[in-house]
């Protein structure tokens, strides 16, 4: 009888001893400690903070760029080694609402009722991660891990350049141009990233222009 203790003693100290040896390996235990890179993230390494981590505001990545400077936007997206981005489409939407600073990084959505506010918008439609593209479909890239989405800024898309403005009775009618980017200028863009044939849908990125 104490021989048949013993060896079920031994056998359940193995057995936790195999547990607690397995547990110390699983660096990521979804828990307290989450997988930065799942196998089909889509992230933009332009978005840096202070911390070297990704800067994020209200759910979208930030990136600050110099877009005049350089001659346009210019977005990279990143997926994990291994898989293929082969084709990139857009939603954006274009404002224009004054400096955005932290930890306001986000601009402010318009709601006055004069032309001047409805215009710092374009196009008037809500944008979101489920709009069908609206600036480039398929927009064709050289296969790889790491692709670049370039807007020209001496050839802005219209949906960016023209404004639709919400008229006091819901109707929509032609607004203003916005004409060419501008300092303070906030791009939402919403990208849906075809990988190894698959399209994913990526969470929001707004490009601030700083010059």
């Amino acid at each position: 009888m104490k021989i048949q203790n013993l060896t079920v003693k031994y056998t359940a100290l193995v057995t936790l001893c195999l547990t607690l040896i397995s547990c110390e390996k699983d660096e990521f235990d979804g828990l307290l400690n989450v997988d930065p890179v799942p196998e089909a993230a889509i992230t933009f390494p332009q978005s840096v903070g202070p911390n070297g981590q990704p800067l994020l505001d209200e759910s979208a990545f930030i990136i600050y760029q110099s877009a005049i400077a350089n001659g346009g936007i210019s977005v990279d997206v990143r997926v994990p080694e291994g898989k293929q981005i082969t084709a990139i489409s857009v939603a954006a939407q274009r404002f224009r609402n004054g400096a955005a600073t932290p930890p306001n990084l986000s601009p402010t959505l318009p709601t006055g009722t004069t032309n001047a506010d409805r215009v710092k918008r374009a196009p008037s439609a809500v944008i979101t991660r489920n709009t069908a593209p609206n600036v480039a479909v398929n927009q064709a890239v050289t296969p790889g891990s790491t692709v670049t989405f370039t807007i020209p800024a001496n050839a802005i898309p219209d949906v960016l350049s023209n404004t639709t403005i919400v008229q006091p009775d819901g109707t929509l009618a032609p607004g203003p141009p916005l004409g060419p980017l501008q300092v303070n200028d906030v791009i939402r863009m919403f990208f849906r990233v075809t990988i190894d044939g698959i399209e994913h849908r990526a969470m929001e990125v707004r490009v601030i222009v700083t010059g």
